[in-house]
C-alpha cells in the first residue's frame, strides 16, 4: 500500500483444506483523498503461492474502510464484511460480500447495517461476522456504537438467513440479567456459530445490581 497495511484477518475453507483468505486494511489515495480500502488474497495451496489482491469497493466519495472480517459456510462460501463510510462519520453502512472459488473473486456488496439504524450511537463499529456452517446462507454480525461515543452503550447484532442479502432488524444483545451496563464505552461483541447452529457471543458487562 501507499503507506499502511494492517489489522488483518484470515479464513480457512473446512471443504479445501488447500484453500485460505486473507484480507487487511490498506491505505490508498482515491480521487486525491488517502483513504483505508479493503483488499483481499487467496491461496489455494496451502499458502505457498497467492492470487493477485482485489480490492473491495467503497460506496460514497471520500468513504473510506475499516474492520474486515471473513467466515466460510459449510459448503465453502466465502463471506466477507466491513465498515465502509465518510471520514466525516455522517454517512456509510456494514457491507456483506460472497466468493464462491474461495476469495479469488467477490460479487457485488450488500449492505447489512446503515448508520442511521441507532440514532446517534453510529452503531457499525467492530462488525465481525459468524457464518453458520449447518445451515447455507445464515450469517450473524455484531456491531458496538462507535469509539467516540459516550456511554451509556450496547453491543447490537443482525441476522441473515438469505447469504446476507436481506437481514433482521437491529436488535441490542444485552437483555435481562446480562445488560452491558451504563459504564462501558465500547462494548464490543465476538460473535460464534457451534456445529449445531446455536449463535453465541461474548461482550463486556458491568452493572451494580448485576455483580
Amino acid at each position: 500500500g501507499v503507506g499502511f497495511d494492517g489489522e488483518p484477518y484470515i479464513a480457512l475453507n473446512p471443504v479445501n483444506p488447500h484453500n485460505i483468505a486473507a484480507a487487511w486494511m490498506s491505505l490508498q489515495l482515491v480521487s486525491g483523498h488517502f483513504v483505508v480500502t479493503i483488499k483481499t488474497r487467496a491461496s489455494m495451496d496451502g499458502g505457498n503461492t497467492w492470487s493477485t489482491a482485489v480490492t473491495l469497493p467503497h460506496f460514497g466519495t471520500q468513504f473510506g474502510s475499516a474492520d474486515v472480517s471473513m467466515g466460510f459456510d459449510g459448503g465453502g462460501m466465502l463471506y466477507i464484511c466491513y465498515i465502509d463510510y465518510r471520514q466525516l462519520v455522517d454517512s456509510g453502512g456494514v457491507y456483506v460480500a460472497r466468493s464462491t472459488d474461495g476469495g479469488l473473486h467477490w460479487d457485488a456488496p450488500s449492505r447489512a447495517f446503515d448508520i442511521s439504524d441507532v440514532p446517534s450511537k453510529a452503531a457499525l463499529d467492530r462488525p465481525w461476522v459468524a457464518v453458520d456452517k449447518s445451515a447455507p446462507g445464515v450469517l450473524y454480525i455484531t456491531t458496538k456504537p462507535a469509539p467516540w461515543i459516550a456511554p451509556p452503550n450496547r453491543p447490537y447484532y443482525k441476522v441473515s438467513t438469505d447469504s446476507g442479502h436481506t437481514w433482521t432488524a437491529i436488535a441490542t444483545l444485552d437483555n435481562g440479567n446480562h445488560l452491558t451496563g451504563n459504564l462501558i464505552a465500547a462494548p464490543m461483541a465476538s460473535p460464534e456459530v457451534t456445529a449445531a447452529g446455536k449463535f453465541c457471543a461474548v461482550y463486556p458487562s458491568y452493572g451494580s445490581s448485576q455483580n
